[in-house]
């Protein structure tokens, strides 16, 4: 908002340049000779010198006017020698009988060849904020006698060839406006008149052009600070190899109202189209200090997948897993708003219906209620960023029922497989705190309940080591085990401390038997080490464990068949073990063949 100040500061201190270097028409010949007064003038105004390179010159057809050359206002002091802003030319034409009225009014303003340098260093400052200050302090004198002359009324303003450079040490990045042309009608008074802007841009980091065009019919009260901008039309056209698809398109409509004085921005009849996108709504901006922001956005069909314009960083910073929280502008930003999606995917899961009323004050950020349909299952949750502290807080909760979990788990895997499948509910309540990805996950704490029905367990390897179970309870040989293992009752609550899930009443019921479980599941290592104690219903006091270890991406199973066995048992299978073990080998053999054979020899069930 203060570049948007900065640029109207701007152009209203060539208008009153051009409205002193008429004004002594009346008193001179030759303008010439009042160069010093001129630029004296300015620099009491704006602190800076202005360089009057070219001559004045006065236009008498068909309009009184004058002419200036090439004009350069310095820099900001630590920024170097180069100018602030320079022009090649500046034309103006008024009426004479205004100016005696201390007001401008003019056919029309001509700059060409304008070149403005706005520079950030790596302390964060600029060299524009003392030109802001300057204009708004009340007690300068010459800012009061230059408030007189904001009466003004111009039949339109052209700008050609305007070059913007803003270079931003901090980011290491350089923006350019380039072949900037800006046509106006009428600008001063309580009518709009066509607008139009045109320019090429050029970015650094990461590497990027582009074309901008924007359209509106404008009215500019310039004394009383206030733009509107009705049926404005932006359109944005921009390649960059940091883009997933090299190029995008962005297209906004809105009715733009801002007014500098009260410090307000609304933006109504809002659409956004981008990348097949569109989002409708309307926002409000009071304070551009403190921001207070309220707005309500609604889209039919959401695809944020498509919004990541940015394609992923190259390995080396893809590792690096520093969480950048723009926590200065958070602990300012008062914000209020709800956002409706009948239709969203992100990261490759499908929603419906999502509600969400977002709120953020001094630092802390909440999204709650959050209600969607996801999976054929209704989640009610909430969530809440808080950087207020020196360290960022996160927790959220939710409730989730009627979930059709396989579908979920087959979308957030890569194999696109699931290990369970069935209706199932789930609930959570966590905590976590830190700086980056890595700490989140070592500071995580809460809780967790689940509970699945009539369903599956989608696991070969624990299918094969349960039927090993079963043969051996039942004094049988295994027979060839399924791809799942279906069940009637799949529950276990747990709770989080430090980054480990720890659960020790997991229960599952099936027709043929029945388990319980105990173990930890080490998120920031991605492992797991779980016993599943294994048995026949519906008596299932005698069970045999299957020790489930290692990576959670592809954990390991072992059948403990000697700790189910009494002292006795184990002597005589001790006593008995090649016979067992022939015998066993032998029966499964002959009906599966060699390859199960040894397959079972690997798995040192003796």
């Amino acid at each position: 908002m203060k570049l948007i100040k900065f640029l109207l500061t701007t152009l209203v201190s060539f208008f009153i340049l051009a409205a002193i270097a008429i004004t002594l028409l009346i008193a001179t010949i030759d303008p010439n000779d009042q160069k010093a007064l001129i630029t004296s003038g300015f620099q009491q105004a704006t602190g800076r010198d202005l360089n009057l390179a070219g001559d004045l010159n006065f236009t008498f057809f068909p309009k009184l006017g004058i002419q200036l050359g090439q004009a350069q206002v310095s820099n900001a002091y630590g920024f170097g020698q180069a100018p602030f802003a320079e022009v090649d030319n500046v034309v103006v034409s008024a009426d004479v009988l205004s100016l005696l009225r201390l007001k401008l009014s003019a056919d029309a303003i001509q700059l060409h060849g304008l070149r403005i340098n706005l520079h950030k260093n790596k302390q964060g400052q600029n060299n524009w904020q003392d030109l802001l200050e300057t204009e708004t302090d009340a007690a300068n004198p010459q800012s009061k006698s230059a408030s007189k002359l904001l009466g003004i009324d111009i039949a339109g303003i052209k700008v050609t060839d305007a070059h913007v450079v803003y270079h931003d040490q901090q980011a290491e990045n350089t923006i350019t406006l380039e072949q900037l042309e800006f046509v106006t009608g009428r600008i001063g008074g309580q009518s709009s008149s066509p607008m139009r802007m045109a320019m090429n841009l050029r970015q650094t980091n990461p590497s990027m052009t582009g074309r901008v065009q924007i359209s509106s019919n404008m009215m500019l009260h310039v004394a009383a600070m206030r733009l509107v901008l009705d049926d404005l039309k932006l359109t944005v056209d921009a390649r960059s190899d940091a883009f997933i698809e090299q190029e995008i398109a962005l297209d906004i409509t809105a009715r733009i109202e801002l007014d500098l004085q009260q410090e307000t921005l609304s933006a109504s009849q809002l659409t956004i189209d981008t990348q097949q996108q569109n989002v409708t709504g309307q926002l409000a901006l009071k304070s551009f200090s403190q921001p207070r922001v309220n707005f309500s956005l609604h889209a039919d069909q959401l695809d944020l997948d498509k919004l990541i314009f940015l394609a992923p960083a190259d390995h080396a910073e893809a590792t690096h897993d520093t969480i950048e929280l723009p926590v200065a502008a958070l602990r300012k930003l008062t914000l209020f708003g709800d956002l409706q999606v009948s239709s969203l995917r992100a990261s490759g899961l499908e929603m419906t219906d999502i509600t969400a009323k977002l709120s953020a004050q001094q630092g802390v950020l909440t999204i709650d209620p959050l209600t969607m349909h996801v999976y054929q299952g209704q989640y009610t949750g909430s969530a809440q960023l808080d950087v207020s502290g020196s360290t960022p807080q996160y927790q959220a909760s939710s409730e989730l029922q009627q979930l059709a979990i396989s579908d979920l788990l087959q979308a957030l895997s890569d194999n696109k497989k699931s290990f369970i499948r069935g209706q199932s509910s789930m609930s959570f309540d966590i905590k976590t705190s830190g700086k980056s990805v890595t700490d989140l996950k070592k500071q995580l704490r809460g809780t967790l309940a689940f509970n699945a029905a009539d369903g599956a367990l989608q696991s070969e390897n624990l299918a094969r080591n349960i039927e090993y179970v079963m043969a051996f309870l039942q004094g049988r040989t295994p027979k060839p085990s399924g791809q799942e293992i279906i069940f009637d009752t799949f529950a276990a609550t747990g709770v989080i401390t430090h980054g480990v899930f720890s659960n020790d009443d997991l229960i599952l019921t099936t027709p043929l038997l029945s388990a319980t479980g105990a173990g930890q599941v080490d998120i920031p290592s991605s492992s797991i080490a779980y016993a599943l104690g294994v048995g026949l219903a519906p008596n299932s006091d005698r069970q045999l464990p299957i020790q489930i270890e290692g990576p959670l991406a592809k954990p390991k199973y072992s059948v403990d068949i000697k700790s189910a066995m009494s002292g006795q048992q184990k002597q005589q299978l001790v006593d008995k073990k090649q016979e067992i073990e022939e015998k066993l080998l032998e029966g499964i053999g002959e009906k599966l063949g060699d390859d199960v054979k040894k397959k079972l020899k690997q798995l040192k069930l003796f």
